[in-house]
């Protein structure tokens, strides 16, 4: 196994740092965790208006991963894990149905060797595929 990690001086691994960065459009939502450290699951609580579960059957995952959704109240809960133990990543998006109300919580991102990586949410305007101007 591969464990990746930082040492804190006195030679205990600490988990690095990572982003969750989201894109919010009207009907979707993408979600892209990212680490310095390796990725092997992870959990957050979204906000999402107009969330249609039986929507998630085409959400592609790296080999080996399992995600699940669970209602709770006004929010979703998203986990996603590396079952196999063999397939960490140092990205994973994926895109959501529906849009977000409100701002995510209890986000939580562990390494490889089960160690929590300390992130930080930011967002990121969504990007124009084509823009066609005209001058009359």
């Amino acid at each position: 196994m591969q464990v990746i990690g930082y040492t804190d001086g006195v030679g205990r691994l600490v988990a690095g740092s990572g982003t969750l960065t989201i894109t919010d459009q009207p009907d979707m939502s993408t979600m892209t965790f990212n680490s310095d450290d390796l990725i092997s699951g992870f959990q957050v609580d979204v906000p999402l208006i107009n969330f249609h579960e039986n929507d998630l059957d085409q959400l592609a995952l790296p080999t080996g991963w399992l995600f699940e959704t669970r209602q709770l109240k006004d929010m979703t809960r998203i986990l996603a894990i590396d079952l196999s133990g063999n397939h960490p990543v140092k990205e994973v998006s994926f895109t959501l149905p529906g849009s977000l109300s409100g701002e995510p919580q209890n986000v939580l991102v562990c390494n490889n060797i089960g160690q929590t990586i300390n992130t930080a949410i930011t967002y990121r305007q969504p990007v124009v595929e084509k823009l066609e101007l005209s001058i009359r």
